[in-house]
């Protein structure tokens, strides 16, 4: 079956499978020691849940034929992640992620498989991701998606913090079938490739 699947697909199942098995392992690595809490209230394992917003500009190329197309109009949108980290050291936290996003009125889900932070002090984080994304619009797309921030945690705020991440998806790719869409034509070419980058603002709690 899986031979059937678009290359770009299988990639994004991988991806996606790869962020279960981490989320896995963590979890079965879990401890409740309240001496583990760090300045970030970070334990061996502890889970975390960002709110926030996005604005993003979209590139979409659905005709070969032509000239590049550029970034569109910025789309502003509600954001919601949970995130499972794990402790890796007296700087480090690596963790995986599921994030939903909402553009143009289609759901836009991501996958991080690797959602690293490395902590400067008790108050500043820096990280980065990587994974899969898909984009439900018209037909599922699927592609890439990559990005950096910066995170802050005022003294007081304990458990919560807020942080600003620029983010990046890379080729959502579907098939020409919906109505819609451009024809499909040796020129034009039979797939639609989205493009994403922005920024979001998020607030996190940590559990």
């Amino acid at each position: 079956m899986l031979k059937t699947l678009p290359q770009i697909t299988k990639k994004y199942l991988l991806c996606s499978l790869l962020t279960l098995i981490t989320a896995i392992s963590f979890s079965s690595y879990a401890s409740s020691s309240e001496d583990e809490l760090s300045d970030w209230q970070i334990r061996d394992v502890t889970w975390r849940f960002d709110v926030g917003a996005s604005l993003l500009k979209l590139k979409v190329i659905d005709d070969f034929s032509a000239p590049p197309p550029e970034y569109g109009d910025t789309e502003l949108s509600p954001l919601m992640g949970l995130a499972l980290l794990k402790r890796m050291g007296e700087h480090s936290i690596i963790g995986t992620k599921v994030e939903l996003q909402r553009i143009n009125g289609a759901l836009l889900t991501a996958f991080r498989a690797i959602d690293y932070r490395y902590i400067l002090n008790s108050q500043w984080q820096l990280g980065a991701f990587i994974g899969a994304a898909k984009y439900d619009f018209r037909s599922p797309a699927y592609g890439y998606t990559a990005g950096f921030g910066g995170f802050y945690r005022p003294p007081h705020w304990k458990k919560w913090s807020i942080g600003m991440e620029v983010q990046f998806m890379d080729k959502l790719a579907r098939d020409k079938i919906h109505p819609d869409d451009k024809p499909s034509t040796p020129a034009t070419g039979p797939d639609t490739f989205t493009n994403m980058a922005g920024v979001s603002l998020t607030f996190s709690r940590y559990f």
